[in-house]
């Protein structure tokens, strides 16, 4: 058993942190 996680795992976390720290959702899209 690796520590791999997988890519849907990462990007999920990437999604999860830029939105809690940068409000990114509103900064996308407008």
């Amino acid at each position: 058993s690796g520590s791999m996680w997988p890519p849907v795992a990462i990007h999920w976390l990437a999604v999860t942190v830029w939105l809690l720290l940068l409000g990114g959702d509103r900064r996308l899209y407008g």
